[in-house]
């Protein structure tokens, strides 16, 4: 009978041990879903925030009912406010593709302001305002994709 016992326990040891391993990958499996969930989550927190308020910098590149004529002084203003948003509020959290929109529009901006160093009262041609506004919007879709504000709700 000890004999039996034995052999029975050595050819469940394979079973055992296997189940153990099942287990604890399984564990280590749902540990680091978990933590990218609660990362995932605290990042779009966290942009969320922080997105908000380039989103407010960006109103005057509004498409519909802009509040005025925007001059070249405006412009400067802007990018400024950009620089600042990004340095000390919220450039971290960009993700690549916004990242790369936030600088097409700094450099579409830095380009226009170039080519009208001297105009910096005048109003800006309806054509430059036009393709400004165009990548202040590419900016706002890069935005709100990080965020996954235009999606419907994935708990419906």
């Amino acid at each position: 009978m000890g004999e039996k016992f034995v052999t029975e326990i050595i050819n469940a040891l394979p079973g055992v041990f296997v189940g153990a391993l099942i287990t604890y990958l399984f564990a280590v499996f749902k540990l680091r879903k978990e933590l990218e969930f609660k990362y995932d989550t605290d990042l779009r927190d966290k942009r969320i925030t922080q997105y908000l308020e380039l989103w407010k910098l960006l109103e005057d590149l509004a498409k519909y009912a802009r509040p005025k004529e925007r001059t070249f002084a405006d412009l400067e203003k802007l990018t400024a406010s950009l620089r600042e948003w990004y340095f000390q509020k919220g450039g971290l959290f960009l993700s690549d593709n916004s990242r790369d929109s936030y600088f097409d529009l700094q450099e579409a901006i830095r380009n226009v302001l170039t080519s009208h160093i001297e105009a910096k009262e005048q109003t800006v041609p309806e054509t430059i305002y036009e393709e400004l506004r165009q990548t202040g919007s590419s900016l706002r879709t890069a935005l709100v994709r990080d965020v996954g504000t235009r999606q419907e709700a994935k708990l419906n």
